[in-house]
């Protein structure tokens, strides 16, 4: 028998513990349930702006290569491909344990856009294992189309703006204007910034994408974002002016 828990002396609420605990369970197992997500959180590195301002601990293998100039990435890279339930927030997540298992020419592939992927899968395996597993592609498949949904959005207006102002302070508005005006409103809205901060510079390390469950690959980048909810704020915690860093510089 369920035990009751409260009761109001004026009232006819009942608060009875079974049934919160169940509703408990059954909120937490949703949000770990594989294609049950709702859109898609694409989210993109700014790979100079990371290694260069966020504190990586040194497990990073790509950022010490990076800061001491053995390769040179200057294109947007993959930070994950998110499948995302609105109801479960940021708790989406975690929702097999199927291992990650890469044939060499998937990695081979990725390298470029993941350059952890030169290193080892380390990222790569948490990146499956947080949020591929949320999701009914295959491993191979699942980074594949990170790859090319990041690749669309470089060879893009945002890359090339991007490149234009490497090792410059940008003005927030002004790149929103441009990008309004050459990407468009409806792709723009769905953008998010996010930097480093320190002291009173903020730097880029990372723009996030809002995308909806079905993504159309094949169309423009508004095609593809159609039916995506709008982002929150697209200058992010960038605030007003932001640095873009350019690969190998001090």
């Amino acid at each position: 028998m369920m035990r009751l828990i409260n009761i109001f002396s004026k009232g006819t609420l009942v608060l009875i513990s079974g049934v919160l605990t169940s509703l408990n369970v059954w909120a937490q197992d949703s949000c770990q349930l594989a294609n049950n997500y709702d859109s898609y959180v694409l989210a993109m590195s700014w790979q100079p702006g990371f290694c260069e301002h966020v504190s990586y601990q040194g497990v990073k293998q790509e950022c010490d290569h990076l800061n001491q100039g053995d390769i040179t990435v200057n294109h947007l890279t993959i930070h994950g491909l998110w499948p995302n339930k609105q109801a479960c927030g940021i708790h989406y997540g975690n929702c097999s344990d199927s291992p990650l298992n890469l044939k060499s020419d998937t990695v081979k592939a990725i390298a470029p856009w993941m350059p952890n992927f030169y290193y080892s899968t380390s990222f790569g395996t948490h990146e499956w294992n947080k949020h591929g597993s949320c999701q009914s592609l295959d491993d191979d498949d699942y980074f594949l189309l990170a790859k090319q949904l990041v690749e669309k959005f470089d060879a893009s207006h945002l890359g090339d703006y991007l490149r234009t102002h490497l090792g410059q302070n940008v003005q927030t508005k002004q790149m929103r204007t441009a990008l309004d005006a050459t990407l468009g409103r409806r792709v723009v809205s769905r953008m998010r910034l996010s930097c480093s901060k320190q002291g009173a510079q903020r730097y880029l390390t990372e723009i996030r994408v809002q995308l909806p469950k079905v993504l159309n690959t094949r169309g423009s980048l508004d095609d593809l974002v159609q039916g995506a909810t709008q982002a929150t704020r697209f200058a992010g915690n960038c605030g007003n002016h932001f640095y873009i860093e350019d690969s190998g510089r001090e």
